[in-house]
């Protein structure tokens, strides 16, 4: 009986990672696709959870660094990047953290929304003034942020304070 059991319990754990690879994937698509507006990315896995992100525009030359963290069940959790005007620069040009509300699609809405809006003006008033506020409160308005936290998403421009919202 007790071998069962442990036959059960590495079955299990098997399936875990099997989960949070599926979960990989598509997590890895939609960075790809939203997040780095197509620009090709490396990927690097941190942890079980989390992974790690870089892409470099071939066009502007501005680079885009990130990571994100999964569930056990391969659902994006939480995510953040910061946007540096070359591959060079020490200081960002953007840096955002976003906790997501838990949903399956809610890391896809959410990247999906941001990328529908790259020219938003909340973004030039913020690289005219550095005020992060807005942008924060912007990304907390889009699908699939978490709404009830009011500390579940934190931007900052050029390395300013941070704004949460």
């Amino acid at each position: 009986m007790a071998k069962n059991k442990l036959q059960v319990a590495r079955r299990q754990a098997a399936n875990v990672d099997t989960i949070i690879n599926g979960g990989i994937s598509r997590a890895n698509a939609v960075v790809s696709t939203h997040l780095a507006d197509g620009a090709p990315v490396e990927f690097e896995r941190a942890s079980l959870n989390e992974v790690d992100f870089y892409a470099t525009d071939p066009v502007t030359g501005m680079s885009f660094y990130g990571s994100y963290t999964l569930n056990d069940s391969g659902i994006v959790t939480e995510y953040g990047f910061s946007i540096y005007g070359s591959p060079t620069d020490y200081e960002s040009v953007l840096f955002a953290y976003i906790e997501l509300d838990g949903g399956a699609s809610s890391f896809l809405s959410h990247a999906q929304a941001f990328d529908d809006n790259p020219n938003s003006q909340v973004f030039f008033t913020a690289f005219q003034t550095g005020a992060a506020q807005p942008v924060a409160n912007f990304l907390d308005s889009l699908p699939g942020a978490n709404h009830y936290d009011p500390y579940s998403t934190g931007v900052s421009v050029f390395e300013g304070p941070i704004a949460l919202a």
